[in-house]
């Protein structure tokens, strides 16, 4: 197993073809609501198994704060935990780059799978396509100018 996280245009390739294969033909989502422009601007993990890609996720970082999306693994690779690193790779890359907090929409059937990974609900989401999302959140630390108490 190998992963590799950065934003050229071979690992954007690589995730597209995933994206493809996992959200526009498995679960219906119309191709332009897949390719929302971030793609250029955000970091992509790839995870190779033999050399061949079957998983991907993408973190667009801004500032201090960054969003989870785009987790998506081939359906013959499923079951062996290989969202989980994707995931965990890709909030061990944003703790690098000083984030401090990390949102995710997901799938409602999704949301104790990220709760286990450390995510809470932050807020009702959205419809993407035919699927209703909720936003969760996830606090990686706290920053230099917030007090707690």
């Amino acid at each position: 197993m190998n992963l590799v996280i950065g934003c050229d245009s071979l690992l954007i390739e690589q995730s597209h073809a995933i994206r493809q294969e996992v959200f526009v033909i498995e679960q219906d989502i119309p191709l332009e609501l897949d390719r929302d422009g971030k793609d250029s601007v955000s970091q992509h993990a790839i995870l190779y198994l033999n050399c061949q890609p079957v998983g991907c996720a993408r973190l667009t970082i801004s500032h201090r704060w960054a969003v989870l999306s785009r987790v998506a693994v081939l359906d013959a690779y499923r079951g062996a935990k290989l969202a989980d690193v994707l995931v965990n790779a890709l909030l061990r890359y944003a703790r690098r780059q000083h984030v401090y907090y990390v949102s995710v929409l997901v799938h409602q059937y999704l949301a104790d799978y990220y709760k286990e990974l450390g995510f809470t609900f932050a807020k009702g989401g959205e419809m993407v396509g035919k699927h209703q999302l909720i936003e969760l959140a996830i606090s990686l630390e706290t920053p230099a100018n917030v007090v707690t108490a």
